[in-house]
């Protein structure tokens, strides 16, 4: 079967999973953490949502590749990869801030081919397909050039703070305002939507940005790697990037090469 056809379940199963992780927001029992500072936070309900996405996947398609935030790759002998993020923004969930969404993305081989994040809060559908655009809620998006630079707004995400905070002095310096939203995917779709004229983060795992990834190339953007590198994330490895229009990617690059202009 074609992409396609596993775009339509995409898009079925994300707004189901979506509405299920909206509704159990009250009914968290218990948090646990992957790691000693207790910034990376995981409930039951984002394992719970991962296995819903999965089953539905393994229905229609149970010779594709799955690799998701919450449970163990499960490796498939077709073309496909399915890359998966329950919710991201758990921290957001877990504080009922209305920031979080849940994000899926389809990968051919090496290149993202289709994308879903759904924000089940503010019943917002972000979809893209390669070479066909990317929707809100089935509105064509389209980005456009920043007037400049200082009256623009740009997102953060700190996987890698060490990394991350030296960046987020230099560039929340030279723009109007900077955000930490605490979601990856869902900034990404705003800079598709041009609510942010960019977003920059370190350290950020593919699950994290692979749909959000489609739909900012989808709407006319661009986005790369921090050293101007094509991103890949077929690897799996945590990544530093930038995304936005082409105009504004080099004009925050130039503040971080040399913040003084």
């Amino acid at each position: 079967m074609s992409y396609m056809v596993r775009s339509k379940v995409l898009q079925n199963v994300i707004v189901r999973v979506g509405n299920f992780v909206l509704m159990r927001q009250r009914a968290i029992k218990k948090i646990n953490y992957k790691d000693e500072r207790m910034r990376n936070a995981v409930t039951e309900i984002d394992v719970r949502a991962e296995h819903m996405i999965r089953r539905e996947i393994k229905k229609y398609f149970p010779h594709d590749s799955i690799i998701g935030e919450e449970l163990p790759p499960e490796q498939g002998t077709s073309e496909f990869r399915w890359i998966i993020d329950p919710i991201d923004g758990t921290a957001n969930y877990i504080s009922s801030i209305p920031f979080y969404c849940t994000s899926i993305a389809l990968m051919h081989k090496k290149n993202v081919v289709s994308g879903g994040v759904y924000d089940p809060t503010h019943r917002e559908l972000f979809i893209a397909e390669q070479n066909r655009g990317a929707r809100l809620n089935g509105k064509l998006l389209r980005v456009t050039p920043a007037k400049s630079i200082r009256s623009s707004f740009c997102g953060f995400g700190f996987g890698n703070v060490a990394r991350g905070v030296p960046l987020y002095a230099k560039i929340s310096n030279a723009v109007a305002k900077s955000r930490h939203l605490g979601s990856t995917a869902l900034a990404l779709c705003y800079v598709a939507a041009n609510r942010l004229q960019g977003y920059v983060a370190t350290g950020v795992p593919t699950w994290d940005i692979s749909a959000g990834i489609i739909m900012v190339r989808e709407a006319g953007a661009k986005a790369l790697q921090l050293n101007r590198i094509p991103l890949d994330l077929s690897s799996n490895v945590p990544l530093d990037m930038i995304a936005g229009h082409q105009n504004y990617i080099r004009a925050i690059l130039r503040v971080i090469k040399n913040p003084q202009r």
